[in-house]
């Protein structure tokens, strides 16, 4: 170190004075005070604990991807049976359905036969109330009764 305070202090022109050089000695011997070895092995003993927790970190990481993972392929898997089960379930409502309308459109065939030989009869009894009308007064014609004596009577 004095070397190098005479180096300075031999230099031309330099502009450092005693006071500069004596700062830069006692910081220089206060510099060679610190005990390095500690220092580098606390750092080192700093970057080794970092390391381990980066290396839990990344582990941890690691587990919560594949949890991550596990627990889509899950949902995604129960969605899917949900889903094919609403579709079966619609696939046999929509068959029944179409029973039902099938069994509504028979029955609302039979009905309408129904009604059509319902009508036939009425008209049938109509046409039959008409010819024993007729055929009464045609006997009452030839019986010679007739309707206003009754009404004398």
């Amino acid at each position: 170190w004095e070397d190098m305070k005479e180096d300075l202090s031999k230099m031309e022109g330099s502009k450092i004075d005693e006071a500069q050089i004596a700062i830069m000695t006692q910081t220089r011997f206060q510099a060679t005070q610190v005990p390095v070895k500690s220092k580098v092995k606390l750092l080192e003993e700093n970057a080794e604990e970092a390391n381990t927790d980066f290396n839990e970190n990344m582990k941890r990481l690691n587990e919560v991807r594949n949890d991550y993972t596990t627990m889509e392929h899950n949902i995604t898997v129960g969605l899917n049976n949900l889903l094919q089960e609403k579709l079966d379930e619609i696939h046999k409502l929509s068959g029944r359905l179409h029973k039902i309308e099938e069994i509504n459109e028979q029955e609302s065939i039979a009905v309408q036969k129904q009604i059509m030989v319902t009508a036939q009869l009425k008209d049938q009894i109509k046409r039959d109330a008409l010819a024993l009308n007729s055929r009464i007064e045609v006997a009452e014609v030839d019986v010679g009764f007739e309707q206003s004596k009754l009404d004398s009577l």
